[in-house]
């Protein structure tokens, strides 16, 4: 038994992050950032992650979305940009019934 667990918390140290990564409904945990864009009133992100199985829409192109209008939207890009800089792993909601996936709220994990 002892050997069996040595054995799995080696795969889980060797692991790529993106094993780890994943979305489901309105949550996505441990994801990291591949892509930040900044476009008039709309901050994109992509990430390692399958957003397709969150329950609203990335088109085009995959994105997740923040509104630059959303008050807390400095100290989010602050933290997404951190993140992003330091390959830091994050988890986010995404806001329900919008249809567009747009964040709700984030969090850096470590």
């Amino acid at each position: 038994m002892r050997y069996f667990a040595s054995i799995a918390a080696l795969f889980c140290f060797f692991m790529p992050a993106s094993a780890l990564a994943n979305c489901t409904g309105t949550y996505c945990n441990d994801i990291l950032l591949t892509r930040i864009y900044v476009n008039g009133p709309i901050t994109y992100l992509q990430t390692n992650a399958d957003q397709s199985l969150l329950d609203c829409d990335t088109d085009p192109g995959n994105y997740l979305r923040v509104r630059r209008s959303d008050s807390e939207y400095d100290d989010w890009y602050a933290l997404l940009l951190t993140a992003f800089a330091q390959g830091a792993p994050i988890s986010l909601r995404t806001e329900p019934g919008t249809g567009t996936c747009y964040i709700q709220y984030v969090m850096q994990n470590r």
